[in-house]
C-alpha cells in the first residue's frame, strides 16, 4: 500500500507541476493577446496615417502648377561668345531637350525611357541602367 500510495503522491506532485507550467503558460498567452491588441491597433492608426498621405499627395499632385521657369538665352550670348552658327544651332537644340525632358521629367511622364537614355555608366567593368 505504501508503494501506490507514493505513486500516487508522484503523480500529484507531477500533475502539481503541470499545472504551474500550465498557469505560466497561460500567463505568457494573454501577455502575447495584450501585445498583438496593442500593435493592431497600431497597425490601424498607421494604416489610417498612410491613406491620410497618400490623398495629400494626390491633392498635391492634381493642384501641382509646374512650368519651365529657365530664362532663354538669346543668339547674340552665345555669338558674342565666340560660337560659330552651328554650335549655337547646336545649343538651342540642347537647351531646347533640356527643356523637354526636364518638362517630362517634372510631370512623371517617360521617366523609364530619360533614365536608360541620361543614366548608363560604368563601375568596375559593370554597365549600370
Amino acid at each position: 500500500m505504501s508503494t501506490s500510495l507514493a505513486a500516487i503522491l508522484a503523480e500529484m506532485k507531477d500533475m502539481k507541476g503541470r499545472l504551474s507550467r500550465m498557469d505560466d503558460l497561460e500567463k505568457k498567452c494573454q501577455t502575447q493577446e495584450e501585445n498583438l491588441d496593442e500593435l493592431e491597433r497600431k497597425c490601424k492608426s498607421l494604416e489610417a496615417k498612410c491613406y491620410s498621405l497618400e490623398r495629400s499627395i494626390q491633392i498635391l499632385i492634381k493642384e501641382q502648377k509646374w512650368e519651365y521657369s529657365a530664362p532663354s538665352i538669346p543668339t547674340g550670348y552665345w555669338v558674342d561668345r565666340g560660337l560659330d552658327e552651328g554650335s549655337v544651332r547646336a545649343m538651342k537644340h540642347l537647351l531646347q531637350q533640356m527643356e523637354g525632358r526636364t518638362t517630362d521629367l517634372r510631370s512623371g511622364r517617360n521617366i523609364t525611357t530619360y533614365l536608360v537614355e541620361w543614366l548608363p555608366f560604368s563601375v568596375s567593368g559593370t554597365t549600370w541602367y
